[in-house]
């Protein structure tokens, strides 16, 4: 688990079979593209990335698409056009 405004704020593992129990950190503002490059930066197989978001950073036409299978789950508003991977509504 990454979390992220401007920048990524914390971070949390969990592995097969572990409680999970979220403890996010930071809040106002968005910017996408430091998730990616952590995930980048961690030098670890990726499977996929769901990443957990309102849409609303100016950040997101500027990314490059990565090598794995990228969700993008819209928790607030509308969900819009995205330039690599698939966005869904995700109710929370």
């Amino acid at each position: 688990m990454v979390y992220c405004d401007t920048k990524v704020t914390g971070t949390q593992r969990f592995g097969r079979g572990d409680a999970i129990g979220l403890s996010p950190k930071g809040g106002n503002g968005t910017r996408f593209k430091p998730v990616f490059e952590y995930v980048q930066e961690m030098g670890e197989q990726v499977a996929a990335l769901v990443y957990l978001t309102d849409m609303y950073s100016n950040d997101l036409d500027s990314l490059d698409e990565p090598p794995y299978p990228v969700v993008w789950g819209v928790t607030y508003g509308s969900v819009r056009d995205v330039p690599f991977g698939r966005a869904v509504k995700v109710n929370v």
